[in-house]
């Protein structure tokens, strides 16, 4: 036999005992990333809990403020109302013409003014009910799908330490099949050996080796495969669930956002009560200053009740919106939480995918080099073969 095929022989059976350590290799890598993938889900699901509670706290406060600002707006549109009634006294008076025409013009202007204050605040409440309206909608949303989260990152843990169980037995079976892989080498060594000393006996040896060498491959390979398509499997299933966690992430942003918006329109109101409605209650003081005469008193009686309960709605309106405003800026530190959280976990969600990803790889070379070790042992096998018939001819 040519020494070609003696280092042939020689580099097949390296090869041989090369793979079967990268195997090895393999599963300890994929034990390594199931155990981190596990560590990282429980870190997600222990900000989960927390994120859970301030989710479910402020869709709660969400209600609540949508029926405070509902109440503002209610109060406002009687406050409209009011105003309305006023402005066709002004308008009787004026018909009247028994009283001082400069006083009756400034009274017009200030309830003119506040009418068009009234009209800014309705406009702008109209705006923030819509947005409340959004934000509640958007709550149930989230919620649907953060408990569809949940169930996933348990099901995710769930495949992991199935992975991590896999890969133990892999690694038991890996560092039985190096050790044998490593023995097979050194003793294919000695065919060179036993070639020249005509030993037949030791080269029949040889091919059982590389026989039980080749089949012990295909097992691994059988096995691998079955392990593989399982690590196949959770890799989809942890890029779906990604992908799910990226739309609640930009469903609560969405949510924060409107919040955000809200507020401005909030800020809006607030300047629009506590600068143009505290202007109104002057409006009684210029009220004395007309004389009711026997065409006019109802008048001027119908007007200074509407005054009076236009400067209690006000009142009204005043407290309702310093309600309003604390609870919103409440809503919104735990809405700022809820937005960092959510960030927190999806970066943790996303190195999950990552560690999934490096363990779907790992978990593909012992279907890879058995296969090669299949060939090899085969190929073992049939060169010993030949040479075993050339010494018996």
């Amino acid at each position: 036999m040519s020494d070609s095929r003696i280092i042939e022989l020689n580099r097949i059976a390296d090869d041989f005992g090369s793979i079967a350590g990268r195997v090895n290799e393999a599963s300890v890598t994929r034990k390594k990333h199931s155990i981190e993938i596990i560590g990282l889900i429980d870190k997600s699901l222990e900000i989960e809990g927390s994120l859970d509670i301030k989710l479910k706290k402020v869709a709660s406060a969400n209600i609540l403020q949508r029926n405070q600002d509902s109440m503002v707006f209610n109060s406002c549109l009687i406050l409209n109302s009011n105003i309305g009634r006023q402005m066709e006294n002004m308008g009787r008076l004026k018909t009247a013409g028994a009283h001082d025409m400069a006083v009756i013009e400034k009274l017009t202007a200030m309830v003119l003014d506040m009418k068009m204050s009234v009209d800014q605040a309705l406009d702008n409440l109209r705006g923030i009910i819509e947005y409340d309206n959004k934000i509640i909608l958007l709550d149930s949303l989230i919620s649907i799908r953060k408990k569809s989260q949940q169930e996933s990152l348990s099901t995710l843990k769930e495949l992991a330490q199935i992975s991590l169980e896999d890969s133990e037995r892999a690694i038991m079976g890996s560092s039985a099949n190096l050790q044998r892989g490593r023995e097979l080498a050194g003793r294919f060594k000695k065919a060179e050996s036993m070639i020249k000393e005509n030993d037949k006996k030791g080269l029949e040896g040889l091919i059982e080796d590389a026989n039980r060498g080749w089949n012990t491959a295909r097992e691994v390979n059988t096995s691998s495969r079955t392990q593989f398509e399982f690590t196949e499997k959770v890799k989809k299933f942890s890029g779906r669930f990604h992908e799910d966690s990226e739309i609640i992430r930009n469903l609560i942003k969405e949510k924060h956002d409107t919040f955000e918006s809200c507020l401005q329109l909030i800020t809006v109101v607030t300047v629009l009560l506590s600068v143009k409605f505290k202007k109104y209650p002057g409006i009684i003081k210029e009220m004395e200053k007309l004389a009711s005469g026997d065409n006019s008193r109802g008048i001027l009686e119908d007007m200074k009740i509407l005054a009076d309960l236009a400067c209690g709605e006000i009142d009204e309106v005043t407290r309702l919106n310093i309600d309003m405003t604390e609870s919103s800026h409440i809503n919104n530190e735990v809405e700022t939480k809820a937005v960092e959280l959510t960030e927190k976990e999806l970066m943790l969600i996303q190195t999950i995918r990552v560690e999934v990803d490096a363990m779907t790889e790992a978990a593909g070379y012992p279907v890879e080099g058995s296969g090669r070790n299949i060939e090899n042992g085969q190929a073992m096998e049939s060169m010993i073969g030949e040479i075993l018939s050339c010494l018996k001819e």
